[in-house]
């Protein structure tokens, strides 16, 4: 999906979007349940893990996370990656 000169990637029931500086380039998304992960407690380091090995690695840099979770615990992760 286009829109303001920004990709939008939805997964399940969060979406990540990326901005791309030079152009803007829409890839392809597999199937999403891979993602899904059921864990008792998240953790800071869960969640970094997590995001750098199944979002950053296939996505790049994200403009904007939107997430049903734990508010604190996702802007407490991201401030690691910027």
């Amino acid at each position: 999906t286009r829109s303001h000169g920004q990709s939008t990637y939805k997964c399940l029931n969060y979406q990540v979007m990326k901005e791309s500086k030079k152009e803007l380039k829409c890839k392809k998304v597999q199937h999403q349940m891979k993602f899904a992960k059921a864990v008792s407690e998240v953790t800071e380091k869960m969640m970094m893990k997590f995001l750098y090995n199944k979002i950053y690695i296939n996505y790049e840099m994200l403009h904007k996370i939107l997430t049903d979770n734990d508010m604190n615990l996702i802007e407490e992760v991201v401030r690691h990656f910027i």
